[in-house]
């Protein structure tokens, strides 16, 4: 196992795992309390427990520890990039690029969908229309302008849209809860209280040092607030 991912809020566990995964990285998830059940080359802990940072330096396992307070944002782009270095395997990292919203991925490059870590298999018009709901979560996007967007000059009716939305999230609830609404009238929303996308290369980010590797292997992270606001949110490359 490459990574296992310690938090009790299930929504950003599942949102750094997922992401995780998306960057090829082997990566479970589990509560708190629970502790560790394994051993991982990365021991990530959303949020401070002394016992599990202590199981995990008892085992000599980096450990990556960042305060609840921080944006999901935050706590993904950290986690995959603490990996990345931790593993010595930030190649894979550099090549991937991704939208991140809650617990799903879509990588626009490699043009694949991920729901809780598991692939979704969508048509390539399901995928568009997934991509243009995921670039701007939480805000209803207009039937008429999403028609045009995808069908352009071709004769389409309001029903030929409703049938791919209907469609996507039959395969989107098949790993999780509803994140596709209707909006009557208006058109259509991807709503999730987990929402976060970030550009790493525009927004600060916390800084991290790794110990030696003879010294605790606890990953040091400065103890400021890391948020995203509205106006930064964007297309989020998973890479460094």
């Amino acid at each position: 196992m490459d990574v296992i991912v310690l938090a009790d809020e299930q929504s950003r566990r599942d949102a750094v795992v997922t992401a995780l995964r998306a960057s090829g990285f082997e990566a479970e998830g589990a509560r708190t309390e629970e502790g560790l059940t394994g051993e991982a080359g990365l021991i990530v802990l959303l949020g401070h427990d002394e016992q599990a940072a202590s199981q995990a330096a008892a085992a000599q396992l980096p450990v990556l520890s960042m305060p609840s307070k921080w944006s999901t944002a935050a706590q993904v782009r950290t986690s995959t990039e603490a990996a990345g270095s931790v593993l010595g395997r930030t190649e894979q990292l550099a090549s991937s690029s991704a939208i991140v919203v809650g617990d799903l991925v879509v990588e626009e490059d490699a043009h694949a969908v991920y729901r809780n870590g598991v692939p979704v298999d969508l048509t390539h018009r399901e995928f568009l229309l997934l991509t243009m709901l995921a670039r701007h979560p939480n805000r209803v996007l207009n039937r008429e302008v999403l028609m045009d967007r995808l069908w352009g000059h071709e004769a389409v009716t309001p029903n030929t849209i409703e049938v791919h939305i209907s469609s996507l999230r039959r395969k989107l609830e098949t790993h999780g809860p509803r994140l596709i609404f209707t909006v009557r009238r208006v058109g259509y929303v991807l709503r999730t209280d987990t929402s976060r996308t970030i550009a790493p290369s525009d927004v600060a980010r916390p800084e991290v040092a790794l110990s030696a590797p003879s010294a605790e292997p606890t990953i040091v992270l400065s103890d400021g607030e890391a948020t995203i606001d509205d106006e930064t949110r964007q297309r989020t490359p998973l890479g460094l």
